[in-house]
């Protein structure tokens, strides 16, 4: 009796349907992981407006741990296109106030151009993280960690490249993420050597370690972070050393920076212009009372074109006739024959009234000085816009040897400068204006873009742009006479040419291919290839 209940009850077991295990539930990465997209996000703000390398580092720690738990090519480019997205639309909000103040009030343009600002920059970082993931090595212990990181890094520098070549006159799609070193004299030592695209790579490279280490809980990873960190601050302070022992045994020549701090949209207003140039004319009374070797202005100063005859140039050169003073003034200059369009230029300027150069700008701004790809411009408040052309290139003669010559944006990317070094300039000059967002943080950010053209090119860099800081930069990178142009004022300073050819930045480039050419996808060892 007790063997079949024994057998009945087995029947009615096999009878019963089994139960099916349940399957986790998966997330997707970015909802798995969302704290730390924004805190990459959130900590990338105070990287960017005030310039700062901890914030910027971790963030770029944030976000390689991110891309480190994506298990799909796929998921790393949902990584990158997230983060633009949330980064870019907390970081580009001044576009919105300064494109109604520039059209005049029209919003569908102003929340256009802010829209597409992340939008169009996105995909860049999306193929940015994905190209990693698809090339990256896994399973692997310190010694792929380490080649990933040196990956990780040149992928960035790589699409860098690419940005800012395809953008250089768009400032804020062409931007390197490798400007958060420039607030840090030693910091930003090797930009010598590699341009800011170095900076780059030497963010993210710790940046990935240290994520790594998190991941793995493992303490090796931070330990090779934090010895890169420590070898770059050495090396730095090695590199400024030297450059200011060298700075020591220059000439110097003074200069006399003439901030007329401008508002936006003054210039265009002909019930306000009077008024300005009398301003103009105080401001350089103040100049010729410094007795300073070269009086530099910033961009455009007054709404017409350079005429040797004009009422204004001439009352701008009176007080200097017969000394040594030289003037470097910002101007348009009119059409060649009178056919085509306008240049806008800066002009060196002897006491007696002749010009020695001129310089035309070469990165005309997209959207305001040349139109967009397709013909499209902002139109301009008081309607009367005018679109520039490039003009002369070269570096313009002084007492004090040829001056490279820059003008607003064109100090945000490495090329123009780097020209002008090439062809022979001894020392540097920005001008410009950024009084459409003097309240900003891009006024900040552009003042050590200039920096870092300093160091990459080891020239003594002047910045005079107007509504923003300026000053002269050396070419060790260390600052001296800054101040801040937010009122009219002249302030006096030195600089130091110098005919030294700029540093070779084509080991660092080699070394960025090299290290692209050395993936797993492409090596000879095939067992490497699949993880």
């Amino acid at each position: 009796m007790r063997v079949q209940l024994m057998i009945a009850s087995a029947r009615s077991a096999t009878l019963q349907p089994q139960a099916t295990p349940v399957a986790p539930v998966q997330h997707s990465l970015l909802r798995k992981h969302v704290w730390l997209l924004l805190g990459a996000a959130i900590l990338n703000v105070p990287g960017i407006t005030h310039v700062a390398y901890i914030p910027a580092l971790l963030s770029a720690a944030c976000l390689a741990l991110l891309v480190q738990h994506a298990a799909t090519p796929r998921a790393a480019m949902a990584v990158g296109t997230a983060f633009v997205v949330l980064s870019a639309s907390m970081l580009n909000y001044w576009m919105v106030p300064t494109l109604l103040h520039y059209t005049g009030g029209n919003w569908p343009i102003a929340i256009g151009c802010y829209l597409a600002s992340w939008i169009l920059l996105a995909p860049f970082f999306a193929v940015q993280f994905g190209f990693f993931a698809w090339l990256r090595r896994r399973n692997g212990g310190l010694r792929r960690e380490i080649f990933n990181a040196l990956l990780f890094a040149g992928t960035w520098v790589l699409m860098e490249w690419g940005r800012a070549w395809l953008f250089s006159a768009v400032p804020w799609m062409a931007f390197s993420w490798g400007s958060a070193l420039g607030g840090n004299t030693l910091l930003v030592q090797p930009a010598a050597f590699g341009g800011i695209f170095a900076l780059t790579f030497l963010l993210a490279l710790p940046a990935y370690l240290f994520a790594a280490a998190w991941r793995l809980k493992k303490r090796m990873p931070a330990y090779c972070a934090a010895a890169a960190i420590v070898l770059q601050l050495l090396g730095g302070w090695v590199a400024w050393q030297r450059q200011e022992t060298a700075a020591a045994q220059r000439p110097s020549f003074r200069v006399a920076l003439v901030q007329p701090a401008l508002p936006a949209g003054a210039l265009w207003d002909r019930q306000q212009i009077n008024g300005i140039v009398q301003n103009l004319l105080q401001l350089n009374r103040q100049a010729a009372s410094l007795h300073a070797d070269l009086n530099i202005w910033t961009e455009t100063i007054v709404p017409w074109t350079y005429r040797k005859d004009d009422d204004f140039v001439q009352t701008l050169l009176e007080p200097y006739k017969g000394s040594g003073t030289h003037t470097l003034l910002g101007m348009t200059t009119e059409p060649e024959a009178g056919v085509g369009d306008e240049r806008t230029s800066v002009y060196v300027l002897n006491a007696s009234g002749s010009v020695l150069g001129r310089y035309d700008k070469q990165e005309l701004l997209a959207g305001a000085e040349r139109p967009f790809f397709g013909g499209f411009a902002l139109p301009f408040q008081s309607g009367n816009a005018t679109r520039f052309v490039p003009g002369r290139a070269a570096p313009v003669p002084t007492p004090w040897g040829a001056a490279g010559l820059l003008l607003c944006n064109e100090s945000t990317i490495p090329a123009p400068a780097r020209r002008a070094a090439d062809a022979g300039a001894t020392w540097l000059a920005v001008v410009g204006n950024d009084a459409w967002f003097a309240d900003t943080y891009v006024a900040l950010g552009h003042f050590y873009q200039c920096r870092i053209r300093a160091v990459e090119n080891r020239k003594d860099v002047v910045v005079n742009i107007n509504a923003a800081r300026a000053g002269v930069i050396r070419a060790s990178g260390s600052i001296t006479g800054r101040f801040e142009g937010f009122e009219a004022a002249v302030h006096a300073a030195t600089v130091q040419p110098n005919p030294d050819h700029p540093p070779s930045h084509l080991f660092f480039n080699l070394f960025v291919v090299l290290v692209m050419c050395t993936t797993h996808r492409f090596s000879i060892n095939r067992k490497t290839k699949k993880q």
